[in-house]
């Protein structure tokens, strides 16, 4: 008769008893602590990664918003800028020159005054226009204090004055200050257009 077959045992619990069996206590301790320390380092290094993860995804999303941010305050700008733009060159194209031109003639005393200071019975030349002159003259009435002369310079355009104390001479052009108004408020249009075309 045949023998009945035996099979191995390859079960866990026989194994780790036989093991346990044949080591030292300390050694199994010493087991036992690696494995510890061998799994408490993998879940570490999930947790970190996991961490490194969450803080790429905020950073991307965050550079994201704010990428949007910035767009909607460009359009923004360029939208009260395109609103104003009308205004603003009204302002310095139209209001300003008128409003300066009425008190010009108290500007162009003011100075004349502030160069004859401390001097005695020398006529403060005034050069200017035709039209410049008429802007003037009104306010010139106020001083009599000072001696004044007017002296008309045809090839002197609107708003440019020269007044002459003996030696010194000061210029004064009201035109060139609103040309470079009105060249500043162009460019911030001009400007403002190529942000937003570029965007």
């Amino acid at each position: 008769m045949s023998k009945p077959l035996q099979l191995d045992d390859f079960s866990a619990t026989e194994r780790l008893e036989i093991k346990s069996q044949k080591l030292p206590i300390e050694k199994q301790e010493e087991i036992r602590l690696a494995a510890y320390e061998q799994g408490y380092k993998a879940g570490w290094e999930d947790c970190v990664a996991a961490n490194e993860s969450d803080q790429t995804r905020i950073s991307e999303e965050l550079a994201s918003n704010l990428n949007e941010l910035s767009f909607t305050y460009h359009e923004a700008r360029s939208s009260v800028l395109k609103s104003l733009e009308p205004v603003l060159k009204k302002i310095t194209g139209k209001v300003l020159p008128s409003i300066a031109m009425d008190s010009f003639g108290d500007l162009v005393v003011q100075k004349a005054l502030a160069l004859a200071n401390g001097a005695c019975d020398v006529p403060v030349e005034i050069v200017a226009s035709s039209a410049t002159l008429e802007k003037i003259t009104p306010s010139s009435s106020k001083v009599e204090s000072l001696p004044l002369q007017f002296v008309e310079e045809p090839s002197l355009g609107v708003g440019q004055v020269f007044l002459r104390f003996g030696a010194s001479e000061r210029q004064i052009d009201v035109e060139s200050v609103f040309e470079g108004i009105n060249e500043i408020v162009d460019g911030l249009f001009e400007e403002d257009g190529g942000l937003v075309a570029n965007g």
